[in-house]
């Protein structure tokens, strides 16, 4: 079973991230877009910083890692996404508060960010 790499990487950006996850596995770009059904480019661009996965290609890199509840969940963080978990504390909060705003813009993701 893929495992995810224990070490803290601080905040390193996705791309960096994704990286030491992958060579983890002893995988190469390759193998990973295989086993996510994209073309290598996609993969490379990502460990570069050029674009960071969609929410549901988060999904897709979840399941092929194999990562469960926190580690999960720290890949959704590092491109920038609120876990799906964790998108039921908003509903309780008020319409207007400051962290309601903030983790529906999270929620939403770096793609499409809340507007001013």
């Amino acid at each position: 079973m893929p495992k995810t790499v224990q070490r803290d990487e601080g905040h390193a950006p996705f791309g960096a991230w994704l990286v030491a996850q992958r060579k983890a596995q002893r995988w190469t770009q390759g193998e990973l877009a295989a086993r996510l059904g994209y073309s290598e480019s996609v993969v490379q661009r990502w460990e570069q910083g050029h674009i960071l996965p969609l929410r549901w290609q988060v999904a897709e890199l979840v399941q092929a890692f194999g990562a469960k509840d926190h580690d999960a969940q720290a890949w959704y963080w590092r491109a920038g996404y609120v876990p799906p978990t964790l998108w039921g504390l908003v509903d309780g909060l008020p319409e207007g508060s400051t962290i309601a705003l903030a983790i529906r813009a999270a929620r939403a993701g770096p793609d499409r960010g809340a507007s001013a």
